[in-house]
């Protein structure tokens, strides 16, 4: 009943999204002849093009290069993810969550859509009253609720089902996985495997001491909370766009795939960094994830543990 009644008042309040913001459309005659990569990375060099780049970079600790850049008044481009293009597409073509039309995939190395005008909430949040940030958070719920109504038997990317990312590695690949059970029976072996290894580290550490208990395995969130659901996997305030006609825009779908609702949750958590009139609305926005912390903490230093470099073509086994 709560939850029923959080979503009335998301509705209400949400910006509004015109109709068929994700149909399609030819390539307007306007936009640059681009017949390879080379010509796509020639674009990055002009002055309006290094302008953009200086100010996101600027929003980019530690780079002097954005992750992506304006290559024409109404394009950007960025490293090719090898199945963002896919992604974008199906979100595009199954909700009704805005997300900038691909362009040009025929190119090999890059990733081309529409440039939407607008700022990133990373630069702008802050300077929004908290009503409007109120209304922002409303938009996002319904958009979370959206995807959760897009489902799968099999977990993972949405093409093929690999699994990477910034959850899990962000260069290597894991899975495929078959169903939700194997799924979870690698979740639960990566949390043993990385206790196992810091109670090895412990005894090293500390000879003398008498040795910690071997830890047991993790307990796990009950079965119904394993449904595989469209997932974005990084809702940061650097990965939507409030346009400059107030509607509210999802990128950066590289890492999207079918999981645990949770997991959305999840990925906002690790921008501890961000501001606490964003943090307030996680919850409201994604559900909680609070019951897994206590595996997810485990899932950095050894996710590459059974990580290969390039996907895999075949599934990852059954049983671990």
């Amino acid at each position: 009943m709560e939850s029923w009644a959080l979503d009335v008042i998301a509705r209400i309040f949400s910006l509004p999204v015109p109709p068929n913001v994700n149909r399609d459309t030819p390539d307007p005659e306007s936009l640059p002849v681009i017949p390879d990569d080379d010509a796509a990375w020639e674009l990055t060099k002009t002055p309006e093009a290094v302008a953009f780049n200086k100010h996101l970079a600027a929003y980019t600790e530690g780079h002097d290069l954005a992750p992506a850049q304006k290559i024409a008044p109404n394009l950007i481009l960025k490293n090719l993810n090898p199945f963002e293009s896919y992604n974008c597409s199906f979100v595009r073509a199954h909700t009704n969550i805005p997300v900038p039309q691909p362009r040009y995939t025929h190119l090999k190395q890059f990733f081309v859509a529409d440039l939407i005008p607008g700022r990133m909430l990373l630069e702008c949040w802050d300077s929004l009253s908290s009503f409007y940030q109120f209304r922002i958070a409303c938009t996002l719920r319904g958009y979370v609720s959206q995807m959760r109504r897009v489902t799968s038997d099999r977990p993972g990317g949405i093409k093929l089902g690999h699994v990477r990312g910034v959850l899990f590695d962000p260069n290597l690949w894991n899975g495929p996985f078959r169903d939700v059970e194997t799924f979870r029976n690698w979740i639960v072996n990566i949390t043993y495997l990385d206790r196992v290894h810091r109670d090895q580290g412990f005894r090293m550490k500390n000879p003398n001491m008498p040795p910690p208990p071997t830890p047991p395995l993790p307990e796990l969130l009950p079965d119904s909370e394993w449904n595989l659901v469209l997932t974005h996997c990084d809702l940061s305030l650097s990965n939507i766009i409030l346009s400059d006609d107030g509607v509210l825009w999802v990128i950066d779908w590289e890492w999207g795939g079918f999981y645990p609702p949770w997991i959305e949750s999840r990925g906002m958590k690790r921008y501890t960094w961000a501001p606490a009139s964003w943090k307030r609305w996680f919850t409201f926005i994604a559900g909680a994830s609070d019951n897994t912390d206590h595996i997810w903490s485990h899932m950095d230093d050894i996710a590459s543990a059974y990580a290969t470099s390039v996907p895999r073509e075949d599934y990852w086994p059954d049983q671990l």
